[in-house]
């Protein structure tokens, strides 16, 4: 195994914890806030996902410039407009 393998594995190795770390994070903040135990955060991952796919890959825009527009289309917020609070009334 060569350095640069090893450096890219820790490195993958940290971003991919810091991600289980966030998950992690979010779940734990609403169940004690709300008291009650919400999964639709992998939901919101995998649009984000798809978002960053559908412009790095078919419309073969900067990976970069994909990733930064998946964060800033925020698509949790609307998720929460279009199909929790109608629900919600």
């Amino acid at each position: 195994m060569t350095s640069q393998l090893l450096i890219q594995g820790i490195i993958s190795g940290i971003c991919l914890g810091g991600t289980y770390t966030l998950i992690g994070l979010g779940l734990t903040l609403i169940l004690s806030v709300m008291k009650i135990m919400q999964f639709a955060h992998g939901e919101i991952y995998m649009i984000g996902a798809f978002i960053v796919y559908y412009f790095a890959v078919i419309h073969e825009v900067n990976l970069y410039a994909a990733i930064l527009f998946a964060m800033i289309s925020r698509p949790g917020t609307y998720y929460r407009a279009r199909a929790v609070a109608p629900a919600e009334r």
